[in-house]
């Protein structure tokens, strides 16, 4: 966990919860309907320029957004948060 619940940790979450969801790269960034060059890239620091994809990778991985980025621990979203950014299902 950070030392600052402000300090973004999104690498170090997100290689941590797609081992714990056991999803390669491919697989999420299939299920999350993105370029896997992107996700690569989250992987080894370079931060998402769009609130869309954060929120289709914290759909598919089951956490909140704040648990992805921030590291700071809350339920996760409900469905129809995810309604709002996409009319068809994006899991």
């Amino acid at each position: 966990m950070s030392s600052n619940p402000r300090d973004i940790v999104l690498e170090s979450n997100l290689k941590r919860l797609l081992i714990r969801k056991n999803l390669s790269l491919h697989k999420a960034s299939k299920k999350a309907q993105i370029n896997k060059s992107s996700l690569h890239n989250y992987l080894n620091g370079v931060l998402p320029q769009g609130l869309v994809l954060l929120v289709k990778l914290s759909h598919i991985l089951e956490v909140s957004l704040d648990e992805l980025v921030f590291d700071v621990a809350k339920p996760p979203c409900t469905p129809c948060v995810f309604k709002w950014f996409s009319k068809k299902p994006i899991c």
